[in-house]
């Protein structure tokens, strides 16, 4: 055993949530035994002596079921759970039931029971967030009115209602005036999913929702006069989400105070209009559809993720129109699910970005044609600074393709490289190779095995199943980087 000081110090930490609670306890030197006196405060219920509003915050961490469960250890913590402001009626997760088709009737039965009496209990109290999850319908309307007429009346913020209903059931109705309307109304966050919004006939008084700047439908049937009418209804709106809605044909946004839009797989949409003039962010994933951008002067971040038949399109747009309609565009997000294509355009003829500094590509398959694509993004983005690369894992075993190996074009600016689904083929070197010969402002290359996949809204999550590159390989890589090519000054992180 190693030999100790006089008297030096181990620390016990207590952590509860985002609490945290320590003590120091002495060791002696001569027998290495911790002196039991100076420990007996240790076992003292430090986290329930916490302030109500600390506890509340831990028990909004919690789940609806572990919250309340919370209520049998003490005295002090049996009306905590009361406290929270969060409300998440998740089926599965506060019930421990499962939507089997055998057991779904019952199932409802018991779910709506437990919401009811524990909004019993929950009368006068004020709630920030609330959630409904769990496959319900049209026919338990009565049901959902009163829990969102309870979400609102007591001061919520967030609502959520995702409902799964089955095919032969009609969408649960959310009458616009549950809402509440103008100034009486706190909500700024609504979420719904498999709902049927009725906006177009709402309730006598009705003035629109004044404080709502998050909207987010999944699910829904809109139609471009529905989108219009939300939008005339939510004049602070600042954040619309629509994901796989129905039945829009032609999406108009017209909105002076909207800054984030995502439009996310609408199967019958056709074209997008956008004449807002407080854009920023613009996300798009789907099936090619007609692009005008009519009056967005600050929306200075796209990501196009084209997919199906016309998956590859997103590049060509993004270095043909683009540049010429968005020419304050600074973010950029290419989507690339399929280039196998040969190129129809000129490249000595196409516009130049002017402002774009930070580039990201994707590519889900292996990388042959995606080599030219960004060769020809860095001769039309000029003043880039920051280029990411998300590689394919996967490895092309086709002996009749050949990678297309482009002319040389310097990079005056471009600084900072990260490379990620990195696996060390050929096709892949070669691409960082290029990338070291030509950029020469560079500054540091970030090589990841991992691959990294897009949440939305600029968030990244990376996979973390997937083992580093063993040190033979990451040696190995970076001595034939440097056997091509390594600028002076040049840092290169291999993971």
């Amino acid at each position: 055993m190693a030999m100790l000081s006089r008297k030096s110090y181990n620390k016990i930490i207590l952590t509860m949530g985002n609490c945290v609670c320590s003590r120091e306890i002495s060791v002696s030197a001569k027998n290495s035994i911790i002196n039991t006196k100076e420990i007996e405060g240790v076992e003292e219920d430090h986290i329930s002596h916490l302030p109500d509003e600390v506890l509340s915050h831990i028990i909004s961490l919690l789940t609806l079921r572990e919250a309340v469960r919370t209520s049998t250890l003490s005295r002090r913590w049996k009306y905590v759970w009361r406290t929270s402001a969060n409300f998440d009626f998740d089926a599965k997760s506060m019930l421990g039931i499962q939507n089997h088709p055998a057991y779904w009737q019952e199932s409802t039965s018991k779910f709506i029971r437990v919401v009811d009496q524990t909004l019993k209990l929950l009368q006068d109290f004020k709630v920030d967030r609330f959630r409904i999850c769990w496959d319900m319908n049209n026919r338990h309307g009565s049901n959902l009115h009163r829990w969102v007429k309870f979400a609102i009346t007591s001061g919520a913020k967030e609502l959520h209602l995702d409902l799964y209903p089955r095919p032969d059931y009609d969408l649960y109705i959310l009458p616009s005036g549950l809402l509440g309307s103008g100034k009486r109304s706190s909500l700024n966050h609504l979420h719904l999913s498999f709902c049927a919004l009725n906006i177009l006939r709402p309730y006598p008084g009705f003035e629109g929702f004044e404080s709502l700047t998050i909207l987010s439908l999944k699910h829904v049937f809109l139609t471009e006069k529905d989108v219009e009418d939300l939008l005339c209804h939510c004049s602070l709106l600042e954040c619309l989400k629509l994901a796989e809605c129905m039945n829009l044909v032609i999406l108009r946004i017209t909105s002076p105070s909207l800054k984030y839009l995502e439009v996310n797989d609408l199967s019958d949409l056709v074209e997008i209009k956008l004449c807002a003039t407080t854009l920023v962010t613009f996300e798009f994933i789907g099936h090619m559809v007609n692009f005008c951008f009519e009056n967005v002067p600050l929306l200075i971040t796209v990501m196009l993720h084209i997919v199906g038949f016309h998956s590859s399109v997103e590049a060509p747009i993004a270095v043909t129109i683009l540049p010429t309609d968005l020419p304050q565009l600074e973010n950029l997000v290419i989507y690339n699910t399929m280039l196998y294509f040969e190129t129809v355009f000129p490249t000595e003829s196409l516009p130049t970005y002017t402002k774009l500094n930070r580039l990201v590509m994707v590519a889900k398959v292996p990388e042959m044609d995606f080599f030219f694509w960004i060769v020809t993004f860095m001769k039309v983005s000029p003043f880039l600074k920051t280029l990411q690369l998300h590689l394919s894992p996967l490895k092309d075993e086709s002996e009749t393709r050949k990678i297309i190996r482009p002319f040389n074009i310097r990079h005056n600016y471009l600084k900072f490289v990260e490379v990620n689904g990195f696996g060390g083929y050929h096709e892949q070197i070669e691409i960082i190779t290029y990338i070291l010969k030509n950029a020469i402002a560079l500054e540091s290359v970030l090589i990841d095995r991992r691959p990294r996949f897009y949440l939305g809204d600029g968030k990244w999550k990376t996979h973390s199943h997937r083992s580093f590159l063993p040190t033979i390989e990451r040696k190995r890589i970076y001595e034939l980087l440097l056997q091509e090519f390594l600028p002076v000054g040049v840092q290169i992180t291999i993971l």
